[in-house]
């Protein structure tokens, strides 16, 4: 797996993490800018992918997408789960 790739998984299990501590709706909404906002974790990932090979970023991308749908998906549940 190369290094690029590694970054992602890293920055996934670090949101698996800090997801479970969240307890409030204000954390999850911190959590989401932190990853989804403007200038957040995937924005930057998708930044770097200009310094990818060309023969390798379309799977990076598509990492990138699948990440990003995990991070929206676990947030609206844990949004949910906040609210009850």
């Amino acid at each position: 797996m190369s290094s690029s790739l590694q970054i992602i998984k890293e920055s996934t299990r670090e949101f698996e993490q800090e997801v479970l501590a969240v307890k409030t709706l204000r954390e999850c909404e911190d959590l989401r800018h932190r990853y989804l906002g403007k200038k957040g974790v995937v924005k930057a990932l998708f930044a770097n992918s200009k310094n990818i090979e060309t023969s390798e970023r379309k799977v990076y991308t598509a990492e990138i997408n699948k990440a990003k749908a995990y991070v929206e998906s676990s947030l609206t549940e844990t949004i949910e789960r906040t609210k009850a």
